[in-house]
């Protein structure tokens, strides 16, 4: 790889995992508000809170972007090419063969048999999250997003290592 496109890489996973970090601070917050929320003597009429769901939607907002730039570093490594776009599978399937193997293999058991489907029914979450105001109603599958987040950060932390 060139020593720019590795500075450039080095700075685009620094970036994500800043993003990563944030949205794991978030659900740590999460997890203590709804610790608080059954305490004893704590009422919450209304059920969850919307700070609750600002948190949640901030997660994965987070989550979704980390994942994006991420891709972006692992190809730019991979195959030294700057690439744009938000669609997680046009990304994906930017990658090797033996790299995209390697993330799936990587990923939690339920995962890995419906890795393809997952990824596509999630990977414009950024774009439709960001732009949440225009939407009726949106969906992403919370627990896939936060594992690929995982496996991508490991990759390219060792890349950038």
């Amino acid at each position: 790889m060139k020593e720019k496109n590795q500075t450039q890489c080095g700075n685009m996973v620094g970036m994500a995992i800043a993003y990563k970090d944030a949205a794991v601070l978030l659900r740590v917050a999460d997890q203590f508000t709804t610790q608080l929320a059954r305490s004893p003597g704590v009422k919450n009429p209304q059920g969850i809170s919307l700070e609750f769901h600002r948190a949640i939607f901030s997660q994965i907002l987070l989550y979704s972007l980390n994942i994006e730039i991420l891709l972006k570093s692992i190809i730019l490594a991979d195959e030294d090419k700057k690439v744009r776009g938000h669609k997680w599978t046009e990304l994906f399937n930017k990658l090797s063969t033996e790299r995209q193997t390697t993330i799936i293999e990587q990923m939690r058991e339920p995962f890995k048999g419906n890795f393809s489907t997952l990824l596509a029914s999630n990977e414009d979450t950024f774009v439709k999250w960001r732009y949440s105001y225009e939407k009726k109603e949106l969906k992403c599958d919370f627990s896939f997003v936060e594992n690929l987040s995982n496996v991508l950060t490991d990759i390219a932390m060792k890349q950038v290592n």
